[in-house]
């Protein structure tokens, strides 16, 4: 990574690699290797060569003691999974080599991310799923998350305007080097309705599986007050317009007409 940072001026590193909760359930020893090795080494470089570096935290460092209503950027940190704990030692870890030594670390704690473009193997792309399969022919969906279980949220145009704006927010004007950032909360009943106003024959079928365990453990909202006094965070995407712009996409994509 040295090598690959001086041979193309590197300025920023923007480290991403990591494991998810589901997956990282199934495989805990490859989820710690992935996730804490790597930044390690992203870390290690920002250092070496004095770089700036942004790496992604996660609504999985919260657990059941943390708060479901607004939980804030400063709460006891108790995730449940793997994937979580992971996450926490990337913001401590992080913020001490901020103190220790001067790099410029920058973190945002990300909700469930929806995009039209990929899907994942994390809790809360039961939303993406559940997009993918109203424009398919067979329009019954089988989500592993109870009806009325809230989570945090936010369409990737939104999350990709975070970073950016994040990134190239001067240091100076920064309180923190960890904040929350949400576009909106829904539930699995509040999506399908939302998108039943386009395609009325998607059937959702609930069958709490290895997601709910997770998803019961997390905030229903997160306070972002901090993101959006310091920087000016402010997402332009609600759940209507997520679905509208979504579904304008996927069919496009798929030649599908509703």
């Amino acid at each position: 990574m040295t090598k690959c940072c001086v041979d193309n001026g590197i300025d920023w590193i923007v480290h991403q690699a990591g494991i998810l909760s589901v997956q990282g359930e199934q495989n805990h020893v490859v989820a710690q290797n992935v996730n804490l090795n790597g930044l390690r080494n992203a870390l290690d470089v920002a250092q070496k060569l004095n770089l700036r570096i942004f790496a992604p935290s996660t609504i999985a460092v919260f657990g059941p003691a943390s708060g479901k209503v607004m939980t804030p950027d400063d709460t006891k940190l108790c995730p449940t999974t793997v994937y979580g704990i992971t996450k926490v030692f990337l913001e401590q870890l992080g913020n001490y080599y901020h103190t220790k030594f001067g790099v410029d670390f920058r973190c945002l704690r990300l909700p469930g991310i929806i995009s039209h473009n990929t899907t994942g193997r994390g809790t809360t792309d039961y939303a993406v799923f559940m997009y993918h399969q109203s424009v398919k022919k067979d329009k019954v969906f089988k989500c592993g998350v109870n009806a009325n279980e809230l989570l945090p949220m936010m369409y990737m145009p939104d999350c990709l305007d975070a970073i950016i704006n994040f990134l190239e927010c001067p240091q100076s004007r920064l309180t923190r080097r960890v904040y929350n950032v949400q576009g909106m909360s829904f539930s699995p009943s509040q999506l399908q309705a939302s998108i039943q106003k386009h395609v009325p024959d998607l059937e959702v079928r609930h069958e709490p599986d290895l997601l709910q365990s997770i998803a019961s453990s997390w905030p229903d909202t997160i306070d972002d007050s901090n993101a959006r006094k310091d920087w000016g965070w402010n997402p332009k995407f609600d759940l209507e317009s997520m679905t509208a712009d979504m579904l304008l996409q996927l069919t496009a994509r798929k030649h599908v007409a509703f």
